[in-house]
């Protein structure tokens, strides 16, 4: 054994040596000992890494198809929630479906690709604002746009994190972070190369919107006009396609005009540009259908307003009733449009002298306004109106009580004094 140090040198074969020493044909040279431990452990840990990189791989992928699939089931499942919830049916059944997805995400089911992750978090924001739970989409969307931000292949997503969260804080009354959520929304749907024209129209009528109640009404007008001229743009397929975003563009600026003329009561043409706006709208939402009642009723009674304050009391009457029986079919249950739309059909009916039209009215609208917490301060109004009535049927003991009431709610909502309230003195005076 020429390796053996301890081999005896009369124990060694030389012949046998060369012999071993000579290659056979088609292999290696025999390697020595050590090396040939060398070379093994080389391959057995080239094995073990290739089990576990491609062991790994299959994980990650298994992983990602499972994340994939359960964004796309939320984004499936949501798909019909917008119509259900302008027609106000089922409300109580998602709002179950869309907690149940809200645990299935923070349990870690979408825990994969950071714009997976966030697309889910966007869906399910965008479902509890739908859902009248702005604060609950706004702490969803707000992770979501902190996950989404300077990755430019989710630029749309993004751009749906920024809408979604304007539209949210606008709905808590949180106006001014409304604007700069949709004024970067706007800008990056605008400036994205290849974006679909009507991803930018929808933010862009949406800070309109939010600039009009902000009080801006002269960059509202000039947003919302330039939203309408990039309509007018749109080729045929696509404003076929994009019906509810022009009719909202139409709608929204309608709103404008008619809330600046309401402001300054100009005799400019605002008030006849509103009621073609209100008209294009109202015409675009028909032929969609029913899944667009609740926006159809709002447009349906913003013209009334417009046709009551231009002299047409019968037109302005039929819009009202229209209005109010969509918004029935809408909500099941106390909503503030429906009780503005009863409010005024009956004013519209009690100016008219129909008492016995307005009184059922006007009194739903008081009970559900008392109801809902009364956060517009309507009420009070109410009870005057019916206090009003209450004279002209000559039942002046009711009509007291309710000048009484309507005096000490006023003071409790004003307690430095109003102009409402000396007008309800003077008028209880007068009834005495």
């Amino acid at each position: 054994n020429s390796h053996d140090p301890f081999a005896r040198p009369w124990d060694r074969d030389p012949v046998r040596e060369a012999a071993h020493a000579l290659p056979i044909a088609g292999q290696e040279p025999p390697r020595p000992r050590g090396q040939r431990n060398l070379v093994a452990w080389a391959l057995g840990c080239s094995a073990l890494l290739a089990v576990l990189v491609v062991g790994g791989g299959i994980w990650a992928w298994n992983h990602i198809q499972a994340t994939n699939t359960a964004t796309a089931e939320v984004v499936e499942l949501f798909r019909e929630l917008p119509g259900d919830v302008d027609r106000g049916v089922n409300l109580v059944s998602w709002r179950e479906r869309v907690d149940a997805q809200r645990r299935r995400y923070e349990d870690g089911d979408f825990s994969g690709k950071t714009s997976t992750h966030g697309r889910a978090e966007v869906e399910i924001g965008r479902a509890y604002r739908l859902l009248d739970d702005p604060r609950q989409a706004l702490r969803l969307l707000e992770s979501a746009e902190g996950r989404l931000v300077g990755n430019p292949s989710s630029w749309r997503l993004y751009s749906e994190a920024l809408y979604e969260r304007g539209l949210a804080h606008a709905a808590v009354g949180e106006l001014e972070d409304a604007e700069t959520s949709l004024r970067h929304a706007w800008k990056v749907r605008r400036d994205e190369f290849g974006a679909p024209p009507l991803l930018a129209i929808e933010a862009q009528v949406a800070l309109g919107n939010v600039l009009a109640h902000r009080g801006s009404f002269d960059e509202s007008l000039r947003v919302l006009r330039g939203a309408v001229e990039e309509v007018e743009k749109l080729d045929v397929l696509t404003a076929l396609d994009g019906q509810d975003e022009i009719a909202e563009a139409h709608s929204r600026l309608a709103h404008a005009l008619l809330s600046q003329w309401l402001g300054d009561r100009d005799t400019g043409p605002r008030l006849s540009q509103a009621e073609d706006h209100f008209e294009r709208a109202i015409a675009l939402r028909r032929q969609l259908g029913v899944a667009e009642g609740r926006k159809l009723a709002s447009d349906l009674q913003d013209l009334g307003v417009v046709r009551q304050h231009r002299g047409a009391l019968d037109a302005a009457a039929q819009l009202y009733v229209e209005a109010l029986a969509l918004e029935r079919r809408c909500h099941a249950v106390d909503h503030l449009e429906l009780a503005a739309t009863l409010e005024l059909l009956g004013v519209l009916h009690a100016d008219r002298g129909h008492g016995a039209h307005a009184r059922p009215l006007l009194v739903e609208a008081e009970a559900m306004l008392t109801r809902l917490g009364d956060p517009q301060k309507r009420a009070t109004a109410l009870q005057h109106i019916l206090a009003r009535l209450d004279r002209e049927d000559r039942d002046f003991a009711a009509s007291e009580a309710k000048l009484r009431a309507a005096i000490d709610a006023q003071r409790a909502a004003f307690p430095n004094g109003s102009d409402e309230e000396i007008q309800y003195l003077n008028e209880l005076a007068d009834l005495l």
